[in-house]
């Protein structure tokens, strides 16, 4: 597994060797949209809390944070750019689609053709919009995005999910960037990778969130079997299993041969997880989720594996 290459970051092109300990799915802004009006505590949009939580991250030993908002779902690639240059963090923003239920049923990712969507999205990934594809005018900025993100709802791949995913298949192969996906409560992993495989992106330049909220030993076998990667995020979502069992998951996949597979993240998307709230913030991923792994039997080496030599492997781009 090649931990060699360069990894494009809001600030620009890094070498991967360079990313340190990776948070592999997380939120610093989410700066509006359907979701934060269904949800208010979606609403991120406090650029000064997200540079104390980026902070706190690499006063823990973190390098590099992958902000998972797609564009038009309320991403600000502006506001993840002074986030990285107050911080001195490394982020990645993400380009692609998120669920459906994200936009308004009259945006351009609900209602483009496949075609329409590519060309947005590859010119997004030449320079990020500015104002996040809101306004009729546009500025584009030196930023770009170094992943591509895509979602599916509760075991289902609808239409809509079709078209959105020729889409990013197509940019991923023509931008040499990986795709990393959300899974609902990590149902719908399989055909999502078989979806993805048949439009002829490899596995390995292919990630699933959230994995750990449906631990399923067998079916995380079968997928790292096929080379994918796997995301863990569920620091501090005991609502879904306790870290024991997320410890159990990752010691099975490890004794299976499937160590090398797996990624970790916090996916803290809520105002009341921020530090400035009393919850474990971004940081967490490092500190009570790592501790909490090592309680449970993880080894040290084993979450430095996951934090560190597995998002050099799958974070590189291949063009």
């Amino acid at each position: 597994m090649s931990t060699t290459g360069k990894v494009r970051t809001v600030l620009g092109d890094i070498d991967a060797a360079d990313l340190g300990r990776v948070d592999s799915h997380d939120h610093l802004i989410i700066n509006g949209g359907p979701g934060t009006v269904r949800t208010p505590d979606l609403l991120l949009d406090d650029v000064d809390d997200a540079v104390r939580e980026a902070e706190e991250f690499r006063a823990a030993g973190g390098g590099t944070i992958v902000d998972m908002m797609p564009p038009g779902a309320g991403r600000s690639v502006a506001a993840l750019t002074e986030i990285a240059r107050r911080s001195g963090v490394h982020i990645i923003a993400v380009t692609g689609f998120h669920k459906p239920e994200y936009y308004d049923k009259l945006h351009w990712a609900r209602c483009g053709d496949e075609e329409t969507l590519v060309k947005v999205l590859l010119d997004d990934c030449k320079g990020a919009d500015r104002w996040d594809y809101w306004r009729p005018f546009g500025e584009r900025l030196s930023a770009r995005p170094g992943l591509i993100k895509w979602a599916t709802n509760y075991n289902s791949i609808a239409a809509a999910h079709q078209v959105t995913l020729r889409a990013i298949a197509r940019v991923s192969l023509e931008t040499g960037l990986p795709i990393i996906t959300h899974t609902e409560h990590g149902t719908a992993a399989l055909r999502q990778l078989d979806l993805l495989e048949a439009c002829g992106v490899p596995p390995d330049r292919v990630a699933l969130s959230h994995m750990d909220r449906n631990p399923d030993l067998g079916l995380h076998k079968a997928l790292a079997d096929r080379g994918c990667f796997l995301v863990y995020d569920g620091a501090g979502r005991e609502k879904y299993h306790p870290v024991s069992a997320i410890a159990a998951l990752l010691g099975a996949m490890v004794e299976a041969g499937h160590g090398d597979r797996i990624l970790l993240g916090g996916d803290l998307a809520m105002r009341a997880e921020r530090l400035s709230r009393g919850g474990i913030g971004i940081r967490g991923v490092l500190t009570e989720f790592a501790a909490g792994l090592q309680r449970n039997g993880v080894a040290r080496e084993t979450i430095d594996r996951c934090l560190v030599d597995n998002p050099r492997s799958y974070l590189r781009m291949r063009n």
